[in-house]
């Protein structure tokens, strides 16, 4: 299991990880379904490495990414913004600002650029 402490964790850094990850996985074992998980900021790196590797196609992974997976659970995500947006977006240097600010505020929820482009189309 990776862990990773907010503070050091944005999407520019964590997403690529997983990507990376997901594709080894299912090169290492291209017949056995997998299964993803991910809580709070794990839902959204989870969402945007899935969609990544969507628009890859057989760029990334032969056959795509979706005929792969077995189950993909999601649990409480900051898909509409972060309480903590006004303490730490714009005030914070740190990855965990950079992070609220990807998510937005969550009491004056307006779509990020982050969060436009992986609830897009």
């Amino acid at each position: 299991m990776v862990r990773a402490q907010p503070a050091r964790l944005d999407h520019g850094w964590a997403v690529p990880i997983v990507q990376d990850l997901i594709t080894q996985v299912i090169a290492d074992q291209p017949d056995r379904p997998i299964a993803l998980v991910g809580f709070s900021l794990g839902v959204t790196t989870i969402r945007d490495a899935l969609r990544r590797l969507h628009l890859a196609g057989d760029d990334a992974i032969a056959g795509g990414v979706w005929p792969h997976l077995d189950d993909v659970v999601l649990l409480a995500g900051a898909n509409h913004g972060v309480s903590s947006f006004a303490r730490l977006c714009g005030k914070n240097p740190t990855m965990r600002g950079e992070v609220a600010c990807e998510m937005g505020n969550r009491d004056a929820f307006s779509p990020t650029d982050f969060l436009a482009a992986l609830n897009g189309p």
